[in-house]
Formats: structure tokens, sequence, C-alpha cells
């Protein structure tokens, strides 16, 4: 009997390490049969972006714009028959701790893809990992130059330095004002696109009527600007152009308009948002901004996004919100039209697809980048509208000035 029950313990035992062996088959370094973990009924990828810090709400605004897209494809069944599901990591905002999480990420195979990640610098960090790894990356905010260079395997869905630039120097000439001076973050995006405006004025010296008075790059936590403020006064600055958040811009504005009430804002995609005008009030009134993103526009994707995001998060998406709800959509359409949510087939596809986005038209170049026509808003009464026919896609732009 003592045999017998030997036997059947043994038998018992195989089957178990059986079990887990073939547990285990389903991951590889490109996912298993597509990155499906453990089941092969999920397809799970990962958000990584500053949940908590000084840009929480921007992160907490990108995430909850993911999820809007992985509710809508799971009530329509999933992608390839399969359920989305999404990790959230808090790397806020910070290169080290972004660099720890993707080196968690790109170790584990049921991750098949990866959105976010918020600044620059940061998000080249981390970029480097899943370059190595071979885990695609789509990144809804980083505007610096050399970031897609990284690699094949990285993405992103917003519009880089020389458009925003070129932007922000369109809506300064045709407003009709001579002097500007620009204030940016003194980190390596900061200089960054201070050298892209140097770039364009001087190699349009002749063309570009707008004078550069005076700069300034401010440190991280700054809340006095009234060296700067008067530096730039000194200087006959008629409008300022800076690429600083919403929490810097308010309370750069008020400080301003105290002094001086006449002076005007070009502003980037980080200070559209509803925080903005509830930090500055009436001081924001005047300013302009070009953008990829307006949630009043009549897009009926960007309207049908907007309600659903607002829906879930109580108010109206950033930029980077809606970017990064497109890019989720990016990768969902490769997995479907490869029929497969192997890593490196969901990177070859997101060269092939295209979605009408929230934030316009998505579709990456043979760089990773996808090209973003930007409008003019201005803020009005305290709510942001539409200014038409002021800026042109920076190709045209500088074909018009080399004319």
């Amino acid at each position: 009997m003592k045999k017998v029950l030997s036997l059947i313990l043994a038998l018992a035992l195989v089957m178990a390490l059986l079990v887990g062996c073939g547990g285990n088959e389903a991951t590889t370094d490109e996912g298993g049969e597509g990155g499906e973990g453990a089941t092969g009924e999920t397809v799970k990828i990962a958000f990584v972006g500053p949940l908590t810090g000084d840009n929480a709400e921007i992160g907490q605004q990108m995430k909850t714009a993911v999820q809007v897209a992985i509710d809508e494809w799971n009530a329509k069944g999933g992608v390839i028959g399969k359920t989305i599901v999404m990790d959230d990591f808090d790397d806020k905002n910070d290169a080290t701790e972004a660099g720890n999480i993707a080196e968690r990420i790109a170790s584990d195979d049921s991750y098949v893809a990866v959105i976010g990640h918020f600044s620059s610098g940061v998000a080249m960090t981390a970029a480097e990992t899943y370059q190595e790894a071979g885990i695609p990356l789509i990144n809804g905010s980083a505007a610096h130059t050399d970031y897609s260079a990284i690699g094949d395997y990285i993405f992103r869905n917003n519009a880089i330095y020389n458009v925003d630039a070129s932007s922000a120097i369109q809506i300064i000439e045709h407003f009709g004002y001579s002097k500007f001076a620009m204030i940016q973050p003194n980190s390596d995006a900061g200089v960054s696109i201070s050298n892209v405006v140097h770039e364009f004025l001087e190699k349009y010296d002749d063309k570009i009527n707008a004078e550069l008075v005076a700069e300034e790059l401010y440190e991280d936590g700054t809340v006095d600007f009234s060296a700067a403020i008067n530096k730039f006064n000194e200087a006959g600055a008629e409008i300022i152009y800076t690429t600083a958040p919403y929490s810097i811009v308010g309370p750069l504005m008020n400080q301003y308009k105290a002094i001086n009430p006449d002076i005007v804002f070009v502003l980037s995609s980080g200070a559209f948002s509803q925080e903005l005008l509830d930090l500055a009030g009436e001081n924001a009134n005047g300013s302009y901004l070009p953008n990829s993103f307006f949630d009043q526009s009549s897009n009926p994707v960007t309207q049908a996004f907007v309600e659903s995001f607002s829906a879930a998060y109580g108010s109206n998406p950033n930029t980077f919100a809606a970017q990064c709800y497109d890019a989720a959509n990016m990768i969902f359409t490769a997995i479907e039209a490869g029929q497969s949510d192997a890593r490196e087939d969901i990177k070859n596809n997101l060269y092939e697809v295209s979605v009408d986005g929230a934030a316009g038209k998505t579709q990456f170049d043979e760089n990773g980048d996808c090209p973003k026509e930007q409008v003019c808003l201005q803020i009005v009464d305290g709510a942001w509208t539409e200014v038409p026919d002021v800026i042109l896609p920076v190709t045209e732009w500088e074909a018009s000035l080399a004319a």
C-alpha cells in the first residue's frame, strides 16, 4: 500500500513540475506567444509617468487616457481576442527612478509595450533600456530632438522642439511684436529649446523681424521670478516665450502682470490646462499657445475622447493625455494589424499603421516621430479659444522664409 501511495505522490510531483514548466514557456524574450502572460488570455502593457510629485497632475491624466483607450478596446472584445490590461509605475519624473523601472519592465516578458515617461531627459534615460531589450516605447511628451534616434523601438507622438520653436516665432511675428524675451528651465530640455530658437533666428536673420532681447534659465522649484522680470522689462520685452509647465507659468504670470500688466506670453503644451487658468486668473488673458490638441475641437474623435476622459477623470484632458490616448490606440491597432502581440511584431507594425486620433492623425515616420500640425490658441475671458490661420507646419514656414 505504501508503495502505491509513494508511486501516486511521485506521479503527482512530476505532473506539477510539467505544468510549471509549461507555464514558463508561455513567456519568452519577445513576450512568449506575443507577450501574452501566463494565461495567454491577456495583452499586458506598462504605463510609466509622474504619478506623484510636482508633475503628478500630468502623469495622472496620461495614465487615465491610456485606461480610457483600454476600456474602449476591451468593450469591443479586446485585441486579437485577448483582454488588455495595464500596470502603472510612478517614476516621479526622476531619471534614476525611471531607469530602475525600465529595467524591471524590460526584464518581465509579460509586457508587450510601454507608454509614457514625461520629460525628455527622463524618457531618454529609460528608452536606452527598452531599446536594448527590444520592447516598444511610445512617449507622448518628449520633445528633445535626439529622443527617437535612440533606436527603432522608440517612438513619440508629440511635436519636437523645432516645431514648438517655429510656432512660437510665427505667433510673435503674426501679431506684430518686435521684441521678445525667453525664459526656459535650466535643464537639457530648456537649453535645447533655447538653442533651436537661436538657430532659427540666425538662419533667417534677414527674414524674421522679431528680436530676442533677453533670456534666462530658471531652476526647478523657483518661486521668485523678480530678477528675470526686471531684466526683461529693462530690455524692453513686449512678449515672453516659455515652455514652462502650468505650475511655473501661473506664478510667473502673476508676478509679471503686477509689474507690467501689458506683457504677453507665448506658452507651450505643458501650460495647456485648466490649472493654469485657475492659478493665473485674469492674468492669463491674452496669452498664446501653439498646440496639436484642442479639447473644444469639432473633430468627432476629439470630442468622443474628451467626453470619455472627462467622465473618468472629472475634468477635460490636457495635450499629453490626448497624445497618450492616441499612443495606446496605435499599439492596439498595430497588434490587430499583425495579429500578433510579440514585441518585435508590434514594433514593425507601428511603422505601418495610423489612427485618426484625438490630437490629429497619428502616423510614425521612419525615425519613429509623428509630425504634428499645430493650431494657435489664445486665452480670452478665462477660456481657451482657437485663432485660425496663424501657424504653418515647420517645413512650409521654412520654405516661405527661404523663398
